[in-house]
Formats: structure tokens, C-alpha cells, sequence
């Protein structure tokens, strides 16, 4: 069997291509399965998909939401058609973001969903959200949406940097609360902020044994959804603003872009990791967090709901006061946080990649000898 991937890929950033390059590793560990990537990281790239010729796989699969490819959607899409029209290959798609993108863009995200996912002879999403939206809300046809879990991560940097760590941001002797991804305005970390404000007020002491990191920046974007980084700016902005507003000083630190390299030893350095997000499909932090067993406080919405309803800490939706009572719980009750980081290691285990990598292999050959 001969995949081809096309998707953003390393050196490009972004969740799309970490994903990309996971499920390609994985899959090439296989010795049925050979993976050929035309890595789409530019508006350049995006001819290097007529190789697929060359390249004759059984499968092209394209991982995809709107923002990351914008208008050379088009071009791409022409270019599946064309070969599905007169070639045998099955085309697949991987959506990750159906849910934020058709609250986003209304009436017109879901004609554009039911237009696109006419090409594709199978549809792939991460939530049961998801796959009713498609079919309900975009007219999809249900019998070719298939949900597969995003999978947990795998770190390939596992060198110890703690005390890099440590020292850059003052964590000696300190539990560390964990805000992790790039800002975005649904990210909800504005609710993180007020329950830090909760946190001090209720326990003065954690002042001086906590600090709540916020690791990330805005997501760069291309052509006309520049204007959702602007507005994205605009919330980094707000949200140290109100930092300041709070007087949460060094209780709160805001630490910009963390290396790949030190994305390992952070996490593992995490006392809790909080997801306070009012919109989400799925979570990339989530699937790290699992990969490294430690308890996240998240917002019982779409995917983090799906994925924890079982294992993990769930808040209602902009709820700084849960958020604080459940920090305190993981920190007081040492019987709860170890029953939650068990929860999270046969989840991450159930999960993996490997795991899910055989359901795609499965769905694949079925695909093909239909």
C-alpha cells in the first residue's frame, strides 16, 4: 500500500505539521505500507501535488483545516479533482477544526464543507462534534465521516533541560501551573488569570511556592486570515493587561515561544496543565500532557470533553472558580492527583499512535478493495 500525505511538514511549525510528522513516522514503521509527503509549507509547494502522477499511490490523504492553507485551497482541491476524475486513487481528509471554523465563518463554512468533502472517498475527524456538525449541519454524507482520535504525542526530545528551565523562569522550589500553545482568543486564558486572582486570595501563601506559566505566542497567518492573527494580537495584549490589573506581578509569567527542545522538560517540570478553552475541537496540549501523565484542569468542551469525560478533570466553561478549586484539590489530595495521572497513562496508552495508526491502516485497505 502507497500513501502520500500532503500536509504542512517540518521545518514548518504548527500543529498540522507535528501531527503530520507523527502519523508519518508511524506509519512508515509498518512493512506493508510505503509513505511518500509533498510537504506544503508555501503557495509554492502547492504545484509539487501534480507528482502525485509520478508517484501513483492507492491513497492521498490531506490533513486540513481552512486557516492553515487559506486560498491555495483552491488550486489544491482543482488538482484532487483532476486526478480523481480520471485516475483510481482514493483521496482521504484528515479535518481538524470543523467545529471553531463553521462557528466562525457561518452559513458560508458550512456550504464550503459540504462543496470539499465532495471530493473525498472518506472523512476523518477527531470528535463525535464534529462528525454531527458535518452531517447535520453541512448536509455530509454521514456513511463517509469516520471519527479517529487525534492520537497522543510523542515526545522525540526527551534531554533533560530542567535546569535551564528552572533557572530562566524561577521555578526552584516552586509548583509550576502550566497555560501551554499558542494564544488564541479561544483559548480562554483570560479565565486562567482571574482564578490565579482567586488562588492568591484564598491561599496567600502559594505566592511564594507557584508560579502560572503561560507559554506560547500568536500563530502566524497567511493572506486574508492576518486578520485573525490581529485579532489574536489584540488578546495577548488584553490579557497582560489584565495580568496587571489582577496585580498577579511574578505570581503569572507570561514566557513567549519555548523551543522544541525544552517542550519535554516543561511539561514534565508541570505540576498541572490548564485548558481553560470556550471553543475546541481537539487539543495538541492535551494529547502532551496525557503523553506525560500529568493532570489537566480543562473546560468540559468538545473534544477535551470527549477525551476526559472519564479520566480527567472537567470545569464548566469560563469558570475561574472551578479552576482554582480544582488546583487546589490536585495539590492538597496526593490520593487524587496519583488517581488522575493513572487515569491519564492508560488513556495515553489506549490512545497512541501506534494504536491509532492500525485503525488507519484497516480503514485504508478497506477503502481500497472497495
Amino acid at each position: 500500500m502507497k500513501i502520500c500525505f500532503i500536509s504542512p511538514y517540518p521545518p514548518k511549525l504548527g500543529g498540522l505539521s507535528t501531527y503530520s510528522k507523527r502519523t508519518v513516522d508511524s506509519l512508515s514503521h509498518n512493512n506493508n505500507v510505503e509513505v511518500v509527503v509533498i510537504p506544503i509549507n508555501s503557495f509554492k509547494n502547492v504545484f509539487d501535488i501534480l507528482s502525485i502522477k509520478t508517484i501513483n499511490p492507492n491513497i492521498v490523504r490531506l490533513e486540513y483545516n481552512i486557516p492553515t492553507y487559506g486560498v491555495i485551497s483552491i488550486p489544491i482541491f482543482f488538482i484532487f479533482l483532476f486526478f480523481k476524475i480520471f485516475t483510481k486513487i482514493k483521496f482521504v481528509v484528515n479535518y481538524h477544526e470543523v467545529k471553531r471554523e463553521i462557528d466562525l465563518l457561518g452559513a458560508l463554512g458550512k456550504a464550503y464543507y459540504y462543496l470539499i468533502s465532495k471530493i473525498f472517498d472518506k472523512i476523518y475527524v477527531h470528535t463525535v462534534e464534529a462528525k454531527k456538525i458535518l452531517s447535520l449541519k453541512c448536509k455530509v454524507d454521514k456513511s463517509k465521516i469516520k471519527i479517529i482520535p487525534l492520537g497522543t504525542y510523542e515526545f522525540k526530545n526527551k534531554k533533560d533541560f530542567s535546569k535551564t528551565l528552572t533557572k530562566k523562569f524561577g521555578l526552584k522550589n516552586k509548583k509550576a501551573i502550566l497555560s501551554f500553545g499558542y494564544i488564541h482568543v479561544d483559548k480562554g486564558i483570560q479565565y486562567l488569570l482571574s482564578a490565579s486572582k482567586i488562588l492568591l486570595r484564598q491561599n496567600p501563601k502559594l505566592k511564594n511556592n507557584t508560579i502560572v506559566l503561560i507559554s506560547g505566542i500568536v500563530r502566524p497567518r497567511m493572506g486574508i486570515f492576518k486578520l485573525f492573527e490581529k485579532k489574536d494580537q489584540t488578546y495577548l495584549r488584553n490579557l497582560v493587561n489584565l495580568k496587571n490589573e489582577l496585580g498577579l506581578n511574578d505570581f503569572v509569567k507570561f514566557t513567549g515561544f519555548i523551543e522544541d527542545i525544552y517542550v519535554y522538560s516543561l511539561f514534565k517540570l508541570a505540576k498541572v496543565i490548564v485548558l481553560p478553552y470556550t471553543n475546541v475541537e481537539q487539543s495538541g496540549v492535551l494529547n502532551m500532557a496525557l503523553a506525560v501523565h500529568k493532570p489537566v484542569i480543562a473546560s468540559s468542551v468538545g473534544g477535551l470533553k470527549e477525551t476526559l469525560q472519564k479520566a480527567g478533570v472537567l470545569v464548566p466553561p469560563e469558570s475561574p472558580q472551578e479552576i482554582a478549586d480544582s488546583i487546589i484539590k490536585l495539590f492538597q489530595d496526593k490520593k487524587h492527583y496519583t488517581n488522575v495521572a493513572r487515569q491519564y497513562k492508560k488513556l495515553n496508552y489506549m490512545q497512541s499512535t501506534v494504536n491509532i495508526t492500525k485503525k488507519f491502516i484497516s480503514e485504508y485497505k478497506n477503502l481500497i478493495e472497495t
